[in-house]
């Protein structure tokens, strides 16, 4: 778990730091090198372990190159407390094959290496080097425009001779920089230009060994119109239009920092709509629509755990109007067919149209199959699509909007599908940033 930010933070960012490393225990098969003129070359009392590259570099991401990760051997000819000194991910000798790399190892004082051939290698008890932000400059500026040197420390290391940058993103105050507007400079320095939709805040510079925190505020200076971005502003408008409420910040951050790589507008909009919030919300108005008084509390869990487990809307729907407190209070059939008209179309019932369902009643259709035509009916469905042009694209639905997206109900799509793709719809999104 993160800890939050200190004021008795040192310069080193330390109260900051997420620990933990991007990999457990490592392991792969390899043999200890001898004969090679990498291995030759080596100190007196250090060995060369022959091992994939991959595994290489997964180790220099584990450890940043520094001496410290223990090693052990499954043949057991590798000393208690043997630690890593060196990691050349890729081809340290030519007589080494493709896609091998080396790491010299240390055993304790007195202890020696066994040489052996194809055996496991287990690296653990990783050093790991965690970026750390010292400063930067200028210390305010606008969204959007404003660049910022950050100077600190791992934010690269060395392989074999060249730099290789660490930095996985950069934030401000929980927003992220784009990563085409990240530069890492050196191991020391990396510009960057501060998001659209920041606010003052700490910078926070991640890597695989974890994320260093500025001690100090970024300061934010606003214009006259500071520009939104436009994925925050699609943010936001899902809080406000399915949650009903303003964005908290974290929320919104998490959400900016998802669609920004690579989850699409689609999949946030249903997990907007799926959200056990947004469900309970939903649970609320069917109480309030069918039943005409709020929702108890156990009540309102039973039947969002409903929700949350697969029944659908209208299948919920029809609960309602079936219940035994619905049936209460509509307890003849013209009585009921009165209050399907009133809490299903939201009017009152036409005399041809009322005559109809009296005789199919008379006739046997029950109470089920009477609230499934209701809800299933071209007049519901329009009423809906209509209303979510109402809360969601903020206008009326145009004609031909409108019969398609009936079409769509029609032909086996549910409510919530339609409503989350008018959510991911461009108009919306336009709407959003407007």
């Amino acid at each position: 778990m993160r800890t939050p930010p200190k004021t008795t933070q040192s310069l080193e960012n330390l109260n900051y730091y997420t620990t933990g490393t991007p990999f457990g225990p490592l392991q792969a098969q390899g043999s200890v090198d001898t004969t090679s003129g990498y291995a030759k070359g080596q100190a007196s009392g250090l060995t060369v372990i022959q091992l994939p590259t991959t595994l290489v570099a997964k180790l220099i991401a584990a450890d940043a190159q520094t001496p410290g990760a223990l090693v052990s051997a499954s043949d057991g000819s590798v000393p208690t407390g043997t630690r890593v000194v060196t990691l050349q991910a890729n081809n340290p000798d030519p007589t080494y094959p493709a896609n091998t790399g080396a790491v010299v190892v240390q055993p304790p004082t007195g202890k020696t290496i066994t040489p052996s051939q194809n055996v496991t290698y287990t690296f653990s008890g990783f050093n790991t080097l965690l970026p750390a932000v010292s400063s930067f400059a200028p210390t305010s500026g606008a969204a959007g425009t404003q660049q910022v040197n950050i100077t600190g420390s791992n934010f690269g290391f060395m392989s074999n001779g060249t730099f290789v940058p660490a930095v996985l993103s950069v934030t401000f105050n929980g927003i992220p920089v784009a990563a085409n507007n990240v530069t890492v400079n050196s191991d020391s320095s990396l510009t960057v230009t501060v998001p659209l939709g920041a606010t003052s805040g700490k910078i926070a510079v991640r890597s695989a060994a974890g994320t260093g925190y500025s001690t100090t505020d970024f300061a934010i200076v606003l214009t006259s119109t500071p520009p939104m971005d436009p994925i925050v502003a699609f943010v936001d408008a899902l809080y406000s239009d399915v949650l009903g409420r303003a964005a908290d910040v974290p929320g919104v951050a998490g959400w900016v920092a998802l669609l920004k790589s690579g989850t699409t507008r689609e999949q946030v909009a249903a997990a907007f709509e799926n959200s056990a919030e947004n469900l309970g919300r939903q649970v609320d108005q069917l109480y309030t629509t069918f039943l005409h008084r709020a929702a108890d509390p156990a009540g309102r869990a039973f039947f969002v755990d409903r929700l949350m487990a697969g029944t659908s809307e209208v299948e919920m729907e029809i609960g309602f109007l079936t219940s035994a407190e619905y049936s209460l209070s509509h307890p003849s059939t013209s009585d009921y067919l009165t209050g399907l008209y009133a809490d299903v179309l939201g009017r009152a019932p036409d005399a041809a149209g009322l005559s109809a369902w009296q005789l199919a009643a008379s006739a046997g259709l029950s109470r089920t199959a009477l609230a499934e035509a209701f809800l299933h009916s071209r007049e519901a469905d329009q009423a809906q699509v209509k209303l979510d042009y109402e809360n969601y694209l903020g206008r009326t639905g145009d004609a031909a909007g409108v019969a398609a997206w009936v079409g769509a109900l029609e032909s086996g799509q549910s409510l919530d599908q339609v409503a989350e793709a008018i959510l991911a719809s461009d108009e919306f999104f336009a709407r959003a940033g407007s």
